[in-house]
C-alpha cells in the first residue's frame, strides 16, 4: 500500500500496500533507482500494520489499514514535477502486485496517515507482555540487497519461534527488526542472540552496516554522554 497526500506545491505522501515484505522491499529499491524525487520512503510490515489497527491510537485504528506490507512514500518538487512521479510511482509498483494506493487530500489526511508510522514501536511496546523485551536492530545494506535481508531475517525470527515486526527507512537500505522475548528466560535471550548476530553477519557480508542510525561503540558512548551532560535526565 503506498499512503499520500497532495496537499501544497511541491509536497505530496503516498501509502500502496504491497502483499508481502519482499515484493514491498523490491518496489522500494526500484523507485530509488528510478529517479522518483522521493523526500521519505518508509515501510512497515503485515504484522506491524495489524498491530495498528489493534493498538494504535484513536486516530489511526480509524484508518483501518489494510494488513499489508506498506510503503509510505512522500514526494518533492513542483506541483507537476509531483504529478508525474506519481504516476511513474504507479506504473513502478504495479509488476509487485500491489492493493491499494492512498492518498491524503489534506494536512489532516496526512497528519493521520504519518502518525502510523510514527507510532509502529510504540504500539509494538504497548503490547509487550510483563517480563518481555524488545530487541531493535539497525542494519543498513546496498538498496538491491534490502528485500532479501528483510525476507531472510523474518525467515530466522520465525523458526526460532520469535515474535517480530519490521519497520525502515527502506529508502537508505535500513530496516529495524523489533524482536520479542522473554527477559529471564535464558533460552529466549539466546535464540534472540543468536537472530540477531546472524542479521549482523549477514549484512556485513552485504557490504552493509550493523548500524544505520543508532550508532556502535566507542561513539555511541560519546554520544550517551554528550546527552548526560546537557540533559542528565
Amino acid at each position: 500500500m503506498v499512503k499520500s497526500s497532495k496537499h501544497e506545491e511541491g509536497q505530496g505522501k503516498p501509502q500502496q500496500d504491497i502483499t508481502s515484505r519482499p515484493y514491498a522491499a523490491t518496489a522500494a529499491a526500484k523507485l530509488i533507482r528510478s529517479g522518483v524525487q522521493l523526500g521519505a520512503l518508509e515501510i512497515m510490515d503485515d504484522t506491524q500494520m495489524a498491530i495498528l489497527n489493534k493498538h494504535g491510537s484513536e486516530a489511526v485504528r480509524r484508518i483501518k489499514w489494510d494488513e499489508s506490507a506498506t510503503l509510505f512514500l512522500k514526494f518533492s518538487g513542483t506541483r507537476e514535477g509531483v504529478q508525474s512521479d506519481i504516476s511513474r510511482t504507479q506504473e513502478i509498483v504495479k509488476p509487485y502486485r500491489p492493493g491499494t494506493f492512498t492518498f491524503a487530500r489534506d494536512k489532516e489526511e496526512e497528519a493521520a496517515l504519518w502518525s502510523g508510522r510514527k507510532e509502529a514501536l510504540w504500539t509494538m511496546t504497548s503490547i509487550k507482555p510483563e517480563g518481555y523485551s524488545l530487541w531493535s536492530t539497525d542494519v543498513a545494506v546496498p538498496i538491491s540487497r534490502l528485500a532479501e535481508i528483510i525476507t531472510l531475517s523474518n525467515d530466522d525470527a520465525k523458526k526460532l519461534g520469535l515474535f517480530a515486526s519490521v519497520v525502515g527507512h527502506v529508502g537508505d537500505g535500513n530496516f529495524h527488526q523489533a524482536v520479542m522475548y522473554e527477559t529471564n528466560n535464558r533460552d529466549h535471550q539466546d535464540k534472540v542472540s543468536a537472530c540477531v548476530h546472524k542479521m549482523m553477519q549477514r549484512a556485513l557480508a552485504m557490504e552493509g552496516t550493523v548500524s544505520g542510525e543508532h550508532a556502535i561503540g566507542i561513539g555511541k558512548k560519546l554520544m550517551k554522554t554528550l546527552k548526560r551532560a546537557v540533559d542528565p535526565k
